[in-house]
């Protein structure tokens, strides 16, 4: 029997609902799982009709109602004491996958003081991601270099019995590679990253890679490209302790509260100024300033967003480089820790995140002398039908 919801139950949920919009929107609990709160969708007839208006608005609510994350976490208990798993599965384990195992509900895998994203290919939207990337390969003026870029995750090259859970991204990445457009240049990031897994080149509580994984998926972008990298000792290694990331949260590990993560980050003496463009919902844009590496504050939280200052709609980095090159990457937050690397080898870095900008590329191919394209995007990005669709919206 379908539960029918009462006249009266429904003029409750409404009065609730609008109590909790009168009080302020609990941002912090957002920020806290390293994102910026969704934006009021515009309601554009376009907008209404596609359906964006409504999806873009049950996130806007979710993220700006008042005491979300007291809600989050009764939601949590709640559901912990009904034993109910909602949205696929944590696997906790403690060195042996046979010991100790509870599945409750996000779809990570917990094992050796590690959060991991558990792969699952999608072969519907991996055609789909190869034919953005050929898309792009038809439409780039012939005399733009065009590359792409495909990040393992660390579950991949964790012990057989845990990789076991997942499938195997190699397949995925190889798979997509090899039906390319030949203008195309695949940058191989899985090969050398392989060959480094003995260091520290993904963080244990988040699903980034740190900066030094970056620094060997950089060396081999610029092999790929046929350019000079630098050298990794030839700069100031800094750190910054106490990063929890943003599958600390999802997972709610408690048990590596004390176990954090450290970020590090590498300087010459250079830390450019990154022009940023923000379109806000009126449709006008906001312009500001940052750096490379945005340095949190004495007692701030340390966050991804040391990078670049987190994820930009549109992103201008001008480079002491003066070498007439000029690259734009479309990414997703993958790249932020990317960037800071490539800025040495291009006079102007222009970076595009397609799931906020509201341009279009091609009028960036014609106010700039672009001599490269860059698409790189983590292995999961090749699942997410929206992100590819967005990835594709831009250059139309």
């Amino acid at each position: 029997m379908k539960t029918k919801i009462t006249i009266p139950a429904f003029i409750i949920m409404l009065l609730f609902l609008s109590v909790l919009l009168i009080f302020p929107a609990d941002k912090e609990s957002v920020l806290k799982e390293n994102r910026e709160p969704a934006n009021l969708p515009s309601p554009s007839v376009q907008n209404i009709f596609s359906g964006k208006f409504a999806s873009g608005f049950e996130k806007y609510l979710s993220d700006n109602i008042g005491f979300r994350g007291k809600m989050i976490a009764v939601s949590n208990n709640i559901d912990k004491f009904k034993g109910i798993k909602s949205f696929g599965y944590i696997t906790k384990a403690n060195g042996d996958l046979g010991t100790g195992n509870t599945v409750t509900d996000k779809g990570l895998l917990v094992a050796n003081d590690k959060i991991m994203e558990v792969f699952k290919a999608n072969p519907e939207a991996k055609k789909h991601y190869i034919e953005l990337i050929n898309y792009y390969a038809a439409r780039l003026p012939s005399n733009i270099k065009f590359y792409n870029m495909i990040i393992p995750t660390q579950i991949e090259f964790q012990k057989k019995e845990y990789a076991g859970l997942a499938d195997s991204q190699k397949k995925t990445i190889d798979s997509i590679y090899s039906k390319e457009n030949s203008r195309v240049i695949s940058v191989d990031a899985y090969d050398v990253l392989k060959e480094h897994t003995n260091e520290y080149i993904y963080f244990r509580t988040d699903h980034h890679w740190t900066t030094r994984g970056a620094y060997y998926a950089y060396v081999a972008f610029c092999r790929a490209a046929g350019s000079t990298y630098v050298n990794i000792n030839d700069f100031q290694e800094n750190k910054m302790d106490g990063f929890l990331g943003y599958l600390y949260n999802q997972a709610k590990a408690t048990e590596l509260k004390d176990k954090p993560d450290t970020i590090y980050y590498y300087t010459n003496g250079n830390n450019f100024t990154t022009y940023a463009k923000e379109w806000k919902d009126d449709g006008s844009v906001r312009d500001y300033k940052g750096l490379v590496f945005n340095i949190p504050n004495p007692g701030e939280e340390v966050k991804y967003s040391l990078f670049m200052g987190g994820d930009h709609p549109f992103l201008y980095i001008p480079t002491n480089a003066k070498n007439g090159k000029t690259i734009v990457v479309i990414k997703d937050s993958y790249a932020n820790a990317f960037l800071p690397w490539l800025v040495n080898n291009y006079e102007y870095v222009l970076v595009i995140d397609p799931r906020s900008y509201k341009g279009n590329i091609q009028s960036v191919l014609n106010e700039y002398k672009v001599t490269d394209v860059l698409i790189i995007n983590y292995s999961f990005s090749t699942t997410f039908e929206d992100i590819i669709a967005a990835e594709k919206e831009i250059y139309k």
